[in-house]
């Protein structure tokens, strides 16, 4: 076996073997390769269907791609794609499909860039904030690690017979019920994470309080403050729910700045921090660079928001807005 392929031959190879590695009920199943389109990104998916499926998953071979190109053996792949096929099947209903009723409580929202979507806008029903679109989606199956969703294009939309108003207004109540927003300063947010490290590790209940102070003896003044949801994915979607702006802006005590660390999670810097929207593009796009997948980032500058205004703005924008407004004070008072 050809141990250079590329990605075409790897998937071809892959969809000519998968039904070895499946279970025997896969045997009837069609076996196709498509080149799927979706937030921020676009790959090569290997679909498995048996005869009766309407919803099955799609799986990503560019990244098992680049695992194979990494030296991980084809065939060990291979398996591992029918365990995912085998297990992430979701038990799902597809009639409920026609019927907004029925399907209104599974819709969730996520945010992505604007820019790396142009080819979707005119598809799919969104909103749009800045450079940011918000898009509407069907939890089909949900487990601890993965979700498996649909998004709403405006075909769908249509068959549901809801406006674009509507779809929008459901779509964020139900996340907002569902997956609330979360604020909590940057060490609270290190320290749960290094707490849920700590207890899969399987340290004694009693040692982890101790092993916390350790890590984290003094508070943070910085006033960083972290901003997601309850699942920690597609957080970034809170800057749609309502009044969390102002939530955030009341918690903080004023205006800020926002970071897009991903398209789960914002981060908050208070405006008295000093520091400045070029420093903070800076720092979004290094890390950006050093520490996001591609199909993850929001975007590469920050914005900033104004209560008073309630005003979100690139924060550049807001600098300009700030120097314009005291250019035109000084001249009045001459």
């Amino acid at each position: 076996m050809n141990n250079n392929m590329n990605l075409r031959e790897f998937a071809e190879y892959i969809r000519e073997n998968i039904k070895d590695a499946l279970h025997p009920s896969y045997r009837d199943a069609s076996v196709e390769i498509k080149d799927v389109e979706k937030l921020n990104e676009s790959y090569t998916s290997l679909i498995v269907r048996r005869p009766g499926e309407e919803v099955v998953p799609s799986i990503d071979l560019n990244a098992e791609y680049t695992r194979y190109s990494y030296g991980t053996s084809i065939d060990v792949i291979m398996w591992e794609i029918a365990d995912i096929i085998e297990e992430a099947t979701p038990d799902f209903d597809i009639s409920i499909m026609n019927d907004y009723e029925k399907i209104k409580d599974k819709l969730f929202v996520r945010l992505s860039n604007e820019k790396m979507n142009e080819d979707l806008m005119d598809k799919v029903p969104h909103a749009q904030k800045l450079d940011m679109i918000l898009t509407y989606h069907i939890a089909l199956s949900q487990s601890a690690d993965r979700t498996t969703s649909v998004m709403i294009t405006n075909g769908l939309m249509e068959n549901f017979g809801v406006s674009a108003a509507r779809l929008h207004v459901d779509a964020v109540k139900n996340s907002m019920a569902k997956n609330p927003m979360t604020v909590m300063s940057m060490e609270d947010a290190l320290r749960e994470a290094f707490r849920k490290d700590l207890i899969s590790q399987g340290a004694p209940k009693e040692d982890i309080d101790h092993i916390l102070d350790v890590e984290f003896p003094s508070r943070d003044p910085s006033g960083l403050t972290v901003i997601s949801n309850t699942d920690k994915q597609n957080g970034a979607s809170v800057l749609f729910y309502h009044e969390a702006l102002d939530q955030i802006a009341e918690k903080l005590g004023e205006n800020f700045y926002v970071l897009p660390s991903s398209i789960h999670e914002l981060l908050a810097v208070p405006e008295s921090s000093g520091m400045t929207s070029v420093q903070l593009d800076n720092m979004v796009r290094e890390v950006n660079a050093a520490e996001v997948k591609k199909e993850e980032v929001l975007s590469d500058h920050c914005y900033h928001y104004d209560a008073k205004e309630k005003l979100l703005e690139h924060g550049s924008q807001f600098e300009d807005r700030i120097r314009r407004q005291a250019l035109e004070k000084n001249a009045a008072e001459r």
